[in-house]
């Protein structure tokens, strides 16, 4: 089952990065994570994670840590955790 963790706050289309503000739990690296917003939805592993331009790998609730994604993404947009690898597959 998906968890909701935070929200996207930027995205860098130069680096292929987005901000997203912690807002419960933990994310980690290699987490699945999806993506959701108006229109469009993405779920790829977490490969980096940054706080302070220093590289992490945990992140939790009250920070704002930078992550590289692949697609672009837009502020406001969900951030989820998927717990169960079937979470991949549903929708």
């Amino acid at each position: 089952m998906p968890r909701r963790i935070g929200e996207v706050v930027n995205y860098y289309p130069r680096v292929r990065a987005a901000s997203i503000r912690v807002d419960e739990g933990e994310l980690h690296d290699g987490d699945l994570i999806r993506i959701v917003g108006h229109g469009h939805e993405i779920t790829e592993p977490v490969r980096s994670l940054e706080l302070d331009h220093r590289r992490i790998h945990t992140a939790y609730a009250g920070e704002t840590i930078g992550v590289s994604v692949e697609a672009p993404v837009h502020p406001r947009d969900a951030v989820y955790v998927l717990e169960e690898p079937d979470d991949a597959a549903e929708d």
